[in-house]
């Protein structure tokens, strides 16, 4: 296994990752925008500036602690486990070595920055989506 992790790290988020709609107004509305956001209701405990096309420079664009997330991690990066066959059973069937194995990679990441990747350096844009990638095999050698 190979883990990988930061801590104590934080991304400043900007660009189309923050600003609802984007910078031409007809882009969607990420989760946490809509969940988070300021309605009178919400006055209290809202994390994100109200969903509006008014007043966009003054909630969005300007720069403050807001965006600045924790981008702390844990990710287990790849992990290979396996098993060889012994036994006179083998040979009766002409095998002489036979083993089974499993392997993958980005199988698991535990994160507070759940709008992209962690390890993205670029807080302004989207990347194409993390792969995980899972391997079945049979070594057989006669």
């Amino acid at each position: 296994m190979m883990w990988v992790g930061a801590t104590r790290v934080s991304r400043y988020i900007s660009g189309s990752i923050r600003m609802p709609f984007g910078d031409t107004r007809n882009r969607t509305v990420l989760k946490y925008m809509a969940k988070d956001r300021w309605t009178p209701e919400t006055a209290a405990t809202a994390k994100t500036p109200r969903l509006s096309f008014n007043h966009m420079d003054n909630n969005y664009a300007k720069d403050s602690d807001l965006w600045l997330m924790n981008a702390s991690y844990l990710r287990l990066k790849n992990a290979q486990i396996g098993y060889t066959f012994r036994g006179n059973w083998l040979q009766k069937i002409s095998i002489s070595n036979l083993r089974l194995f499993a392997s993958g990679e980005n199988l698991l990441t535990f994160d507070y920055l759940k709008i992209s990747d962690p390890e993205q350096t670029d807080g302004s844009t989207f990347r194409y989506p993390l792969m995980q990638v899972i391997n079945l095999g049979l070594n057989v050698t006669f």
